[in-house]
């Protein structure tokens, strides 16, 4: 399964791209704009993306 994570700054057109992407690839879009994510919680998120990307996928296909 393929996964792609966009972060980037406010108003710097990361719903759109990741809708389009979405549409292009077939891919599920899972929306994080409702969550505050302070600058730990987006470092601890940045250190271990891998491994939660590896657990969400686990979870989402079995």
């Amino acid at each position: 399964m393929k996964k792609v994570a966009v972060f980037g700054n406010t108003g710097g057109g990361k719903s759109t791209l990741s809708r389009k992407l979405s549409e292009m690839t077939n891919l599920p879009l899972y929306v994080l704009d409702k969550f505050n994510i302070n600058l730990e919680v987006l470092r601890f998120l940045m250190k271990n993306l891998n491994k939660i990307m590896r657990k969400l996928s686990t979870r989402m296909n079995g």
